[in-house]
């Protein structure tokens, strides 16, 4: 059941999210400032149908969903990723996309389970680097910067 409410909620989201880029201004240089979030939209679209057939089908099939401690669980992950999240954007002016962006990683992957050290460490610094290359150096889009990068 849950699966099924999850998405159809994530679908209606991705819903608004591509009706608000029809707004978008259209340029006649390099890619539209649309691409990317309805790219994403359509993705979450994908997505979220495929989660709530899933649901569905649990439902159908009789299968039990899953007991209350498993959903307290999952909302003690949601909570602590909005705060992790509500964190990592208010030390952004502060310490800057990459400095924010590292430590915000460990504690998401911490928050999933993710308890390989080396793991959490590789991919920590090196995703917040890849995208900080990639958008800073290869699209020249700028990233904040703080005090400390």
């Amino acid at each position: 059941m849950v699966d099924l409410v999850w998405g159809m909620a994530v679908f209606l989201f991705a819903v608004i999210l591509v009706a608000a880029t029809f707004g978008f201004p259209e340029t006649q240089i390099a890619l539209s400032p649309a691409v990317f979030p309805r790219v994403i939209g359509g993705v979450l679209m994908v997505l979220s149908i495929l989660l709530a057939v899933r649901g569905g089908l649990q439902l159908r099939n009789g299968k039990p969903g899953k007991g209350a401690s498993d959903e307290r669980a999952v909302w003690m992950r949601l909570v602590l990723l909005v705060v992790a999240s509500i964190g990592y954007v208010f030390s952004l002016g502060f310490v800057g996309f990459v400095g924010a962006g590292i430590p915000y990683m460990a504690v998401v992957f911490l928050i999933f389970g993710e308890r390989r050290p080396l793991l959490v460490g590789l991919l920590s610094f090196g995703i917040p680097l890849v995208i900080y290359s990639v958008f800073r150096l290869g699209f020249q889009v700028p990233l904040p910067r703080g005090v400390l990068w």
